[in-house]
């Protein structure tokens, strides 16, 4: 299990037959022109620098920090003050505040003390893709273009987010093409609050495609060398 920005994402395990026939092939193009709706940091004839997707997300662990933690803070110290000497109130009340506090001050570092954006790294020279996570020991995973298995990523539904989070993700495999291992996702982040199977969801997908940044201003960057579109599921897919 691993985390993407506050998104829990599962790995070390096979790669599911909905996410296999949710895949991308890199061998042919998914959209006819790009646009990189402000995703793109850096480009040349060599490679192509865009975001993670949260890029977009950057400032809701300030948010949950700012008002979570003085509300755990106010009644840690209140209960701390009056019921230290009563033991059953005391684990009841306020360790479970005092873990409250712990909570938020974690997720902050998620936004501050961080790096403000997290650069994902096409090379059309010598066919790797880069996701940066830190500046130390591990901290960037690299992936051979032609073995990295790229899928359109539909979150579970949830009425806080307003309908189903979808990203485009990067799962990097284990030698026997099947367990993944790492994974990170990149470009525009969207929001389907429908089925995909309706009229309605097709729309959507239509004009995620034609508006995901991350693909399409490869496809012009890079001069063509590189092309994905959705396929149907690979033999080597589960």
């Amino acid at each position: 299990m691993t985390y993407d920005y506050l998104t829990k994402v599962s790995i070390n395990r096979p790669v599911t037959a909905e996410e296999c026939a949710r895949r991308l092939d890199i061998r042919k193009p998914a959209a006819s022109d790009a646009k990189d709706k402000h995703m793109v940091f850096r480009m040349n004839n060599i490679y192509l620098d865009i975001c993670d997707t949260s890029y977009q997300q950057v400032g809701w662990a300030t948010l949950a920090f700012l008002v979570g933690f003085p509300g755990f803070a106010y009644f840690f110290g209140w209960q701390f003050v009056l019921f230290t000497h009563s033991s059953a109130i005391f684990w009841t009340l306020v360790v479970p505040c005092a873990i409250g506090c712990a909570f938020c001050a974690g997720i902050l570092l998620k936004d501050c003390f961080n790096y403000r954006h997290k650069t994902i790294r096409f090379n059309r020279k010598n066919r790797m893709v880069y996701a940066f996570r830190h500046n130390g020991k591990n901290g960037v995973v690299a992936v051979p273009w032609d073995k990295a298995f790229f899928f359109t990523d539909r979150q579970t539904s949830s009425p806080l987010f307003g309908g189903a989070p979808t990203v485009l993700r990067c799962f990097v495999l284990a030698e026997d093409n099947k367990t993944i291992v790492n994974t990170f996702s990149f470009g525009k982040r969207t929001v389907n609050g429908g089925s995909e199977t309706s009229a309605w969801g097709r729309t959507f997908l239509s004009n995620f495609w034609r508006t995901s940044n991350s693909f399409e201003s490869l496809w012009k960057t890079a001069r063509n060398r590189f092309h994905l579109s959705r396929s149907t599921c690979p033999k080597d897919c589960p």
